[in-house]
């Protein structure tokens, strides 16, 4: 009955928020083609009615584009991507509030179980500031709530720390939680009543609402850094995806996912050779392998056949770096996640 009812919201979808997204790309100057279509930051695949989506990052807000957040759908996994619509177009006033000059576009969204779309903000490359929004899913459309969930302004004194690559899950006992950052992986519990983490608070070090689960894989002194953090409950465990590298560099990007599991949602995360994820610890999933440079922010689904797949951004050595969506099917082994990468 809840997929039934999220169909009915998708279709019904309110003007003054959603836009056919073709309509904008065929509005810029010069016109956006097929042959310019990306998909950046893709979220986890769902399937909604007789089709499957997912949510993308929006682009640079130039040349007529105005899309803060894209959806795009599909068929199912035989078929291409197809741009379906845009959410907020209109920024936010709270964006305007704690980063007035952010431009428009926003990153990393992610579907929460009930539907609801997490993203985060940024103020930019070039300045300090980010934080976690949250779009409600009602009877007719998706909403913002009008404020952040999280933000991170400079909140650690040793090191970055960024509130992006939101996603929330569900634990075992029905709790759900919020996990994001960059340069530190860090997780709280969420109450989808009050729409808050269950303290009210945002992150600070220590906080005791507030777990930190990961950094990159430097010593703790240059811990380098990590992002796109992603929690997929299975058998028993909390598996954390995270990346390492850098992304945005189209071929030359480096980007790779590694894995951690614990046994509590909250951590701690250990990978495959028991090194604590806050310790440099992550186990290599995939990397670059044929055309696809780069991979990252991973995406798990289990299909109508009760296969398991992953979904991963990465950037087309033969387009140039252009950034798209692939999968990979995965069999668990021993406990942990293994793909079946073509020879």
């Amino acid at each position: 009955m809840r997929f039934v009812f999220v169909v009915l919201m998708f279709v019904n979808v309110g003007s003054a928020i959603c836009s056919p997204l073709i309509e904008i790309y065929s509005k810029m100057s010069p016109e956006f083609d097929e042959s310019d279509w990306h998909i950046h930051d893709p979220s986890r695949i769902i399937k909604l009615g007789d089709f499957e989506y997912l949510a993308a990052t929006g682009k640079a807000q130039e040349n007529g584009y105005d899309c803060g957040l894209e959806l795009w759908k599909r068929e199912d996994k035989e078929e291409d991507w197809y741009p379906s619509i845009c959410l907020l177009q209109e920024k936010p006033a709270w964006i305007y509030s704690e980063m007035p000059n952010q431009d428009g576009a926003y990153w990393a969204p992610d579907f929460a179980p009930n539907g609801d779309i997490v993203y985060s903000v940024s103020a930019g490359f070039e300045e300090t500031g980010s934080c976690v929004g949250i779009l409600r899913r009602s009877d007719k459309n998706w909403t913002d709530i009008g404020r952040p969930i999280t933000c991170a302004f400079d909140p650690h004194e040793k090191q970055e720390v960024e509130a992006i690559d939101p996603s929330i899950f569900e634990a075992f006992d029905g709790r759900n939680f919020l996990v994001t950052g960059g340069g530190l992986v860090h997780i709280s519990e969420f109450d989808f009543n009050s729409y808050e983490t269950v303290s009210g608070e945002w992150y600070e070090p220590d906080h005791d609402s507030w777990f930190e689960i990961a950094r990159g894989p430097g010593d703790l002194d240059d811990p380098d850094w990590v992002e796109a953090a992603y929690v997929y409950p299975f058998d028993g465990f909390y598996y954390l995806f995270v990346n390492w590298g850098a992304c945005c560099r189209g071929v030359e990007s480096t980007y790779n996912i590694r894995v951690g599991r614990s046994s509590s949602p909250t951590g701690p995360y250990f990978d495959k050779d028991g090194v604590d994820m806050m310790e440099g610890g992550g186990s290599l999933l995939v990397e670059g392998f044929e055309n696809k440079i780069g991979p990252g922010h991973a995406g798990l689904r289990m299909d109508e056949e009760k296969k398991y797949f992953l979904s991963f951004h990465y950037y087309d050595a033969e387009f140039d770096g252009k950034p798209w969506v692939g999968e990979l099917e995965i069999m668990w082994k021993e406990g942990w996640p293994a793909l079946m990468i073509p020879d």
